[in-house]
């Protein structure tokens, strides 16, 4: 049975820092995502937030939808998970992230955070997958 991971990371980032710049933030969070979808296909299920921002946006370019309710959305997200890793390159959360973590804990959810990937980032989440523990 794989385990379900919500791959939290920033969107819009940090204020005022090198973080902002969306367009590249999503495509970091694919990248660092699809790297463990693709070295534990067999283990991990993981959502990525950035897949979905396409829809996202067109939500709100129509005054249909804000950040908090994406951010409700992501919180259920999470409810359906068991893991949830968030990506902060930064080294600090960003709003919506913090959010999404203080859900997590809420919910008993797993949680990791990372900055870069490295070998250790990748032996703690095959530890998550194993055991449930980093």
């Amino acid at each position: 049975m794989k385990t379900k991971v919500y791959f939290s990371h920033y969107i819009r980032g940090l204020k005022g820092d090198a973080y902002n710049d969306e367009e590249q933030n999503l495509r970091g969070a694919m990248f660092q995502g699809n790297f463990f979808r693709r070295l534990f296909p067999e283990q991990l299920d993981i959502y990525i937030p950035a897949e979905h921002e396409t829809i996202m946006r067109k939500f709100i370019a129509l005054d249909q939808y804000d950040i908090d309710d994406a951010l409700k959305i992501d919180c259920a997200i999470i409810d359906d998970c068991e893991v949830v890793i968030f990506f902060a390159p930064g080294g600090e959360l960003s709003e919506g992230m913090k959010i999404e973590k203080d859900h997590a804990e809420a919910e008993g959810k797993i949680i990791y955070e990372y900055q870069q990937l490295t070998h250790t980032v990748i032996a703690d989440v095959y530890n998550i997958i194993q055991d449930g523990v980093v």
